[in-house]
């Protein structure tokens, strides 16, 4: 599966690179992008009401329900 989440997780870099000025300059020159620039223009874009945060989870087993509840 590898390869599938390599592909997904350029997929989702190029979005995020997209919301954003600098990164989208750092995206097309080929440069890497640090998960923490990452993170850090995600925030700037859900703040601006450009994006929103979609967070899965269950209950029943107690899966993903703390990373609701920090949200």
């Amino acid at each position: 599966m590898l390869p599938e989440v390599e592909h997904m997780r350029a997929r989702m870099v190029e979005q995020i690179a997209e919301m954003d000025d600098d990164l989208t300059i750092k995206f097309l020159e080929g440069e890497e992008i640090s998960v923490e620039e990452l993170k850090a223009a995600l925030r700037r874009t859900v703040i601006a009401g450009l994006a929103a945060p979609i967070f899965c989870g269950s209950s029943l087993r107690n899966k993903g329900v703390q990373p609701v509840l920090d949200a």
